[in-house]
Protein backbone atom coordinates (compact mmCIF):
# COMPACT_ATOMS: atom_id res chain seq x y z
CA UNK A 1 0.00 0.00 0.00
CA UNK A 2 2.42 2.25 0.26
CA UNK A 3 3.66 1.93 -3.04
CA UNK A 4 0.95 3.98 -4.44
CA UNK A 5 1.79 7.40 -5.91
CA UNK A 6 -0.36 10.17 -5.09
CA UNK A 7 -2.65 11.60 -8.16
CA UNK A 8 -1.75 15.54 -8.60
CA UNK A 9 -5.31 17.29 -9.43
CA UNK A 10 -5.80 19.88 -11.82
CA UNK A 11 -7.13 22.23 -8.81
CA UNK A 12 -3.69 21.70 -6.96
CA UNK A 13 -1.66 23.05 -10.31
CA UNK A 14 -3.20 26.23 -10.48
CA UNK A 15 -2.61 27.10 -6.87
CA UNK A 16 1.11 27.23 -7.66
CA UNK A 17 0.23 30.28 -10.34
CA UNK A 18 -0.86 33.06 -8.05
CA UNK A 19 0.18 36.28 -9.31
CA UNK A 20 -1.41 39.62 -7.76
CA UNK A 21 -1.56 43.45 -9.62
CA UNK A 22 1.33 44.89 -10.31
CA UNK A 23 2.06 48.99 -10.34
CA UNK A 24 1.69 48.97 -13.75
CA UNK A 25 -1.56 47.41 -13.85
CA UNK A 26 -2.72 49.35 -10.82
CA UNK A 27 -2.30 52.89 -12.35
CA UNK A 28 -3.49 51.69 -15.51
CA UNK A 29 -6.98 51.26 -13.48
CA UNK A 30 -6.61 54.46 -11.89
CA UNK A 31 -6.06 56.57 -14.84
CA UNK A 32 -9.07 54.97 -16.36
CA UNK A 33 -11.31 55.75 -13.42
CA UNK A 34 -10.22 58.83 -13.39
CA UNK A 35 -10.56 59.59 -16.59
CA UNK A 36 -14.36 57.99 -16.71
CA UNK A 37 -15.55 59.90 -13.31
CA UNK A 38 -16.45 63.39 -14.88
CA UNK A 39 -18.39 62.05 -17.73
CA UNK A 40 -20.53 60.46 -15.16
CA UNK A 41 -21.39 63.55 -13.46
CA UNK A 42 -22.58 64.80 -16.91
CA UNK A 43 -24.63 61.84 -17.55
CA UNK A 44 -26.69 61.85 -14.39
CA UNK A 45 -27.36 65.69 -14.54
CA UNK A 46 -28.82 64.77 -18.20
CA UNK A 47 -30.51 61.91 -17.06
CA UNK A 48 -32.04 64.65 -14.20
CA UNK A 49 -33.23 67.13 -16.90
CA UNK A 50 -35.03 64.92 -18.93
CA UNK A 51 -37.48 64.68 -16.25
CA UNK A 52 -37.90 68.54 -16.06
CA UNK A 53 -38.67 68.68 -19.90
CA UNK A 54 -41.94 66.19 -19.68
CA UNK A 55 -44.45 69.27 -19.26
CA UNK A 56 -42.73 71.20 -22.48
CA UNK A 57 -42.44 68.44 -24.90
CA UNK A 58 -46.03 67.16 -23.63
CA UNK A 59 -47.15 70.71 -24.57
CA UNK A 60 -45.56 70.78 -27.87
CA UNK A 61 -46.59 67.07 -28.71
CA UNK A 62 -50.42 68.33 -28.00
CA UNK A 63 -49.79 71.66 -30.32
CA UNK A 64 -48.87 69.73 -33.08
CA UNK A 65 -51.68 66.76 -32.96
CA UNK A 66 -54.16 69.77 -32.94
CA UNK A 67 -52.45 71.57 -35.77
CA UNK A 68 -52.90 68.54 -37.91
CA UNK A 69 -56.41 68.00 -36.61
CA UNK A 70 -57.48 71.59 -37.93
CA UNK A 71 -55.81 70.52 -40.82
CA UNK A 72 -58.22 67.52 -41.65
CA UNK A 73 -60.60 69.73 -40.75
CA UNK A 74 -63.39 71.96 -42.97
CA UNK A 75 -65.18 73.76 -40.62
CA UNK A 76 -64.19 74.86 -36.74
CA UNK A 77 -66.28 76.85 -34.18
CA UNK A 78 -65.57 77.82 -30.76
CA UNK A 79 -67.52 78.75 -28.04
CA UNK A 80 -67.62 77.90 -24.39
CA UNK A 81 -64.20 77.61 -24.23
CA UNK A 82 -64.63 74.29 -26.23
CA UNK A 83 -63.25 74.13 -30.29
CA UNK A 84 -65.80 71.85 -32.19
CA UNK A 85 -64.18 70.60 -35.74
CA UNK A 86 -66.10 69.20 -38.45
CA UNK A 87 -63.85 66.58 -40.40
CA UNK A 88 -66.48 65.28 -42.91
CA UNK A 89 -69.82 63.96 -41.31
CA UNK A 90 -67.69 63.66 -37.93
CA UNK A 91 -68.00 66.56 -35.28
CA UNK A 92 -64.79 66.53 -32.93
CA UNK A 93 -64.58 68.43 -29.63
CA UNK A 94 -61.53 69.70 -27.96
CA UNK A 95 -62.06 71.06 -24.79
CA UNK A 96 -60.83 71.65 -21.25
CA UNK A 97 -62.11 68.66 -19.11
CA UNK A 98 -60.85 68.65 -15.11
CA UNK A 99 -56.83 68.45 -15.43
CA UNK A 100 -56.97 66.98 -18.76
CA UNK A 101 -57.47 67.98 -22.38
CA UNK A 102 -60.00 65.58 -24.02
CA UNK A 103 -61.16 64.82 -27.64
CA UNK A 104 -64.52 63.54 -28.32
CA UNK A 105 -66.03 62.36 -31.61
CA UNK A 106 -69.77 63.13 -32.35
CA UNK A 107 -69.89 63.64 -28.46
CA UNK A 108 -68.89 59.83 -27.27
CA UNK A 109 -65.70 58.61 -26.38
CA UNK A 110 -63.04 60.20 -24.52
CA UNK A 111 -59.09 60.52 -25.62
CA UNK A 112 -56.79 62.46 -23.45
CA UNK A 113 -54.65 64.65 -25.42
CA UNK A 114 -52.66 66.55 -22.51
CA UNK A 115 -52.32 65.56 -19.35
CA UNK A 116 -52.11 68.16 -15.63
CA UNK A 117 -53.60 71.32 -17.70
CA UNK A 118 -54.72 74.35 -15.20
CA UNK A 119 -56.82 76.17 -17.45
CA UNK A 120 -57.30 76.27 -21.52
CA UNK A 121 -58.15 78.78 -23.57
CA UNK A 122 -58.93 78.38 -27.04
CA UNK A 123 -59.34 81.60 -28.55
CA UNK A 124 -60.46 83.04 -32.83
CA UNK A 125 -58.03 85.36 -34.28
CA UNK A 126 -58.55 86.93 -37.39
CA UNK A 127 -56.03 84.73 -39.17
CA UNK A 128 -56.57 81.27 -37.49
CA UNK A 129 -56.84 80.26 -33.57
CA UNK A 130 -54.88 81.29 -30.46
CA UNK A 131 -54.17 78.48 -27.91
CA UNK A 132 -53.15 79.23 -23.95
CA UNK A 133 -52.52 76.57 -22.37
CA UNK A 134 -51.59 76.70 -17.97
CA UNK A 135 -50.59 73.53 -16.72
CA UNK A 136 -49.90 72.20 -13.05
CA UNK A 137 -46.91 74.53 -12.16
CA UNK A 138 -48.26 77.15 -13.86
CA UNK A 139 -45.82 77.51 -17.14
CA UNK A 140 -47.72 79.03 -19.77
CA UNK A 141 -47.70 78.04 -23.22
CA UNK A 142 -49.19 79.71 -26.71
CA UNK A 143 -49.63 78.89 -29.86
CA UNK A 144 -50.94 80.43 -32.67
CA UNK A 145 -52.16 78.43 -35.60
CA UNK A 146 -53.16 79.38 -38.80
CA UNK A 147 -55.67 78.72 -41.47
CA UNK A 148 -54.37 77.45 -44.78
CA UNK A 149 -57.75 77.25 -46.53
Amino acid sequence: MLEKKQKHSVFMGCLKIEKGFSYVTMLLAITIISMTLPFIGYLIQATSQLSSNYHELSTQQFFQFLRDELIQSTEVNIYNNKMKLTQGETIATIEHYEDVIRRQVDGTGHEILLRDVQNADFRRSPYGITIQITNSKGEIYDKNIVFYH
